[in-house]
Order: C-alpha cells, then structure tokens, then sequence
C-alpha cells in the first residue's frame, strides 16, 4: 500500500488507537465509533472506517480486523446488522437496538470486499 491511500489507513489506525486508552488499549475513549450509526455524522460510527478503507481497495488491511470484528458482532442470526444509534431528526433509518437495512448495506459493503470471510 503506497501514497494517499497509505496515509488514509495510518490515518485510521491512528484514530483507532486514539479511540482506546494507551494504558487500558480495552478501554473506549469515544464511544460512538464502537457503535453502528447512520446516517454518518460528526460524531462518527463503527460503519464508517472499515466502509472508507474496503472503498479504497483495502479491505484485507490487517489494521482493519479489530473494526470488521466489532462490526460482525454487531450481526443478528439472520445476517442483518444492528442500529445502535441515529441522531434525531426527519430522517428515521430505523429504531435503536433493532435491525436495520442502512446499517446492514453499509457494514456489508463495508465487509464484501475481505478474503477471509
């Protein structure tokens, strides 16, 4: 991997790390990006680095395995993916807590393009 999409990836790798404590890696300093959002705001979601970095042809990087493992977990039985949050407002992707089809095409999108599925 080499130029502008390197530098995305570390760029990514770098917030990760800056999403968990240094001295406790298991413990979350934001929260939001362990949550499946949508629509993507500023806050951030767990669906928006893994979808940038597979969009970039990176999906097998593996910096990315933590984020698509705490993506998966985010599954139901039935494949579809979990809505955890979505800000207030006209646009409703779904309830909170329960499957979501803007969710589950983002995190497949984001997940497709990973040989070792």
């Amino acid at each position: 991997m080499n130029g502008p999409a390197r530098a995305i990836v570390e760029e990514r790798e770098s917030d990760r790390r800056n999403s968990f404590r240094t001295d406790r890696p298991d413990e979350v300093i934001r929260g939001e990006l362990l949550r499946a959002g949508f629509p993507f705001v500023i806050n951030g979601s767990l669906l928006e680095p893994p979808y940038t970095v597979s969009r970039m042809g990176y999906a097998d990087d593996p910096r990315m395995g933590r984020a698509c493992a705490q993506l998966e977990e985010k599954r139901d039985p039935e494949g579809r993916y979990i809505l955890d949050w979505h800000p207030q407002g006209y646009y409703k992707p779904g309830s909170k807590g329960q499957p979501s089809k803007w969710a589950t095409l983002y995190a497949h999108l984001a997940l497709k393009h990973r040989e070792n599925e």
